[in-house]
């Protein structure tokens, strides 16, 4: 068969013509890399390989590869549409460093005009294409990147296939966080997960519903993650504050008449958390019921959330429990937590447990003891000015 018409310049025959070794590659790249779904490690080890392969001699440009570089340089259009998977991203990225290589390795190119320094158009059009490729580079790992930011967007029931996914790497910034938190790393988005993203979300006013991750708490868990957690100021408002410090008391044992040291109880868990968040004075009792009936009658900034209206996340919750001391106790009120709000069909109390398999300060579900629920209070004003007569009872 012959390939060229004599009468016109020769072109390559159509049935010889095979796309050429950048074009190869970058078809390569892509299906393997939607074929297999490489890490992170495993695409930038992908680039190194490729620049370690860059021979360091520039030679000059090819007038043959200006359409290659056309195109590499059409990969970096910034008017294209962001949405990308990293996939993309990286294959793009492998189209850049193929074309960087396509022009190191060119022969060199006769120029028409005068120009004394033909060597400057190709220095140039690798400084653009390492500068672009720098941009995409920061695209894909940069603070507002999905690639290396994976916290967005997460929701529960999510898990991991290995110990580097982002539901390990959600858990990781919490327990750095707080330590303290009823958490294991274990890459599987489950309910202690949504528990203790739930309190750091009211924590930094975030929201309460801990089963999916936005993008405001993700920055808050991103700077957590780069070690900027410092930056993260102790929250201002009423609830982040109180929330703030009872979880600071987190595993700490149950025991009646704890000192809220190496003990407590559950109303000295409120009480101690009330405090050291500057909403309450020392002389503000440790006893559930007497709580109850501060904010029955109005006292110490409390209010009693009216029966008919919805509980708000950092709301004391007080309980009935059917036990020897309910008949002693004002109202038959045995037991107080802090309400950290309704997630699903979960209710979720930040508490000191008493039951015999729980015995420490945790979060639970108690949305099956809705019907021991006495009421809510609220904390609205700071406290009172004066002294306050102290209870007789001390203990819960």
């Amino acid at each position: 068969m012959d390939c060229y018409r004599p009468e016109l310049p020769p072109y390559p025959c159509t049935a010889h013509n095979r796309p050429v070794l950048p074009a190869r590659l970058l078809a390569a790249a892509r299906r393997a890399i939607r074929r297999h779904r490489a890490s992170p490690v495993g695409f930038i080890a992908l680039l190194l390989i490729l620049r370690a392969a860059t021979p360091l001699g520039l030679q000059a440009l090819p007038s043959d590869s200006t359409s290659a570089l056309a195109g590499a340089i059409q990969v970096f259009n910034p008017d294209r549409a962001p949405a990308r998977s990293p996939a993309d991203i990286a294959a793009e990225i492998i189209a850049a460093e193929t074309a960087i290589y396509a022009l190191r390795t060119a022969s060199p190119i006769t120029f028409k005009s005068d120009s004394t320094a033909p060597e400057i158009i190709p220095e140039l059009a690798i400084q653009r294409l390492r500068l672009e490729l720098g941009q995409k580079i920061q695209a894909i790992s940069g603070p507002d990147s999905t690639f290396y930011q994976p916290f967005a967007g997460l929701r529960s029931g999510a898990h991991d296939e290995s110990s580097a996914g982002p539901v390990h790497r959600m858990q990781e910034a919490l327990l750095r966080w707080n330590n303290k938190l009823p958490l294991k790393t274990n890459g599987h988005y489950d309910e202690a997960t949504i528990k203790s993203l739930t309190l750091f979300k009211l924590v930094y006013d975030l929201g309460h519903d801990g089963s999916f991750v936005d993008q405001a708490t993700a920055g808050y868990l991103l700077a957590i993650e780069e070690g900027n957690d410092q930056e993260l100021a102790e929250p201002q408002g009423f609830t982040g504050r109180l929330v703030y410090h009872a979880a600071q008391f987190l595993g700490l044992r149950y025991r009646l008449g704890g000192d809220g040291k190496k003990t407590t109880d559950c109303g000295m868990l409120t009480r101690m958390a009330m405090i050291s968040a500057g909403l309450v004075d020392e002389v503000f009792n440790r006893v559930a019921a007497t709580q109850y009936k501060y904010a029955e009658e109005g006292k110490m900034g409390l209010t009693l959330v009216d029966k008919n209206e919805e509980p708000a996340p950092g709301d004391l919750v007080f309980f009935k429990w059917n036990t020897r001391r309910a008949r002693h106790r004002y109202k038959g009120i045995t037991h107080v937590g802090i309400f950290l709000g309704k997630v699903g069909e979960s209710l979720y109390v930040l508490e000191a447990a008493s039951a015999r398999k729980t015995r420490k300060v945790t979060i639970l579900d108690r949305s099956n003891s809705i019907r021991k629920i006495a009421g809510y209070a609220r904390f609205t004003a700071p406290p009172e000015d004066g002294p306050i007569e102290p209870a007789l009872e001390m203990t819960d």
